[in-house]
């Protein structure tokens, strides 16, 4: 019993010998496999053939403790039949590092890096060139981030037991300040605070400018109001592009200075319900020549509240029965027009607002065209 005793156990510590030795080879073997495959997808093999260095140094594998002040971020890429192309991509990955360690979208790294600095980092320039040795591991720095070191290795890939040629992989350390993310939240703070500060400037304005035009309107300045409004109206239209070419907390405000603008329109609308073409002084909206002379006389009103005041300087115009222009003038102090016509027929005739002449020309067209409904009946 003791012999069998014995011979399972020289058994068992052969077996297990034997586990441990397979278990070293594999560890020592240099050859990688593409992580996360699906069951029977053939993997692409990855055999190391040469390196930056003779050995990996140890902040690929883990990332140093801060230090004076430093904080270590680690970008690495995937494997890419370029040096180029790995280079870059290790580059977008320690712009995913930075990100995330101060708290901003990888988006706005570059802003966020401009903000601060005054110019891109080389370190997070997608675009950089390929460099030397000696220049790879120089810095790229923009104040206090940069690149601390590069290390790269070149692998002979296989797929399927057929060679995919050579490839590259690479790594850089970068360091930047501790207290970075108190930097950028800041940045992130005047960002904010600088886009709502644009933002009330122009509703505030706007309000401003609308208090203006209805004070002119109370006292029959309806071409002073509309242009106070047309000007306001064209001045949000250009913020409302810049505000969508700005960043993310900008074009977060479009839609309010958006429904300022629409005020604006909404207020031309009231402008244009309050007018009234009187004919007849109160009496009959349709004029009928009776052959007294070549004159049609008509006056322009506009109600405010409950009282009337006389429309000066607005553009009309005078149409026969057939719908023919006939005449166009100017309403006077008095919001009074005469259309001098010689040879006047009697019939009935229509007066209208003219938008395509005056100061109403200058009104953006969708404005302009409510005014060709203003007339006599």
């Amino acid at each position: 019993m003791a012999i069998n005793s014995v011979s399972t156990k020289t058994i068992f510590r052969f077996a297990t010998g034997l586990s441990l030795v397979v278990a070293i080879l594999s560890g020592c073997a240099s050859s990688q496999s593409a992580p996360d495959m699906d069951p029977g997808q053939i993997p692409t093999i990855y055999d190391k053939i040469d390196a930056s260095l003779t050995a990996r140094p140890d902040w690929i594998d883990i990332t140093p403790d801060d230090e004076n002040d430093l904080h270590f971020l680690v970008g690495l890429s995937e494997h890419h039949a370029s040096e180029r192309a790995a280079r870059e991509d290790a580059m977008r990955h320690a712009r995913t590092e930075y990100a995330n360690y101060t708290g901003v979208d990888v988006s706005i790294v570059d802003e966020i890096i401009s903000t601060l600095y005054g110019k891109s980092s080389d370190i997070f320039d997608a675009t950089v060139a390929q460099r030397t040795k000696s220049t790879e591991t120089a810095e790229a720095q923009v104040s206090r981030i940069k690149a601390k070191q590069w290390y790269w290795e070149k692998y002979k890939a296989t797929y399927n037991k057929k060679s995919r040629g050579q490839v590259y992989k690479y790594w850089v350390l970068v360091t930047i300040p501790v207290d970075e993310y108190d930097h950028v939240q800041q940045v992130l703070l005047d960002q904010v605070a600088a886009a709502e500060n644009g933002l009330q400037n122009n509703l505030q304005r706007t309000e401003a400018t609308l208090a203006k035009a209805r004070k002119a309107m109370s006292s029959g300045d309806v071409i002073q109001a509309l242009n106070l409004i047309q000007q306001e109206w064209n001045l949000l239209y250009s913020e409302i592009k810049r505000f969508e070419a700005g960043d993310k907390y900008y074009k977060a405000r479009v839609g309010q200075l958006q429904i300022a603008q629409k005020k604006l329109g909404a207020e031309i609308g009231t402008i244009r319900s309050s007018l009234i073409i009187d004919t007849c002084r109160g009496g009959s909206q349709i004029i009928c020549n009776t052959g007294q002379g070549g004159k049609v006389t008509a006056w322009v009103w506009a109600r405010s509240g409950e009282s009337l005041n006389p429309v000066i300087g607005m553009p009309l115009v005078l149409f026969d029965e057939q719908n023919n222009m006939l005449a166009q003038a100017i309403s006077g102090p008095s919001g009074r027009t005469d259309f001098n016509i010689s040879n006047l027929q009697n019939g009935q005739y229509r007066v209208a607002v003219n938008p395509q002449a005056g100061t109403m020309a200058l009104l953006e067209k969708m404005f302009a065209d409510l005014f060709t409904k203003v007339e006599n009946r």
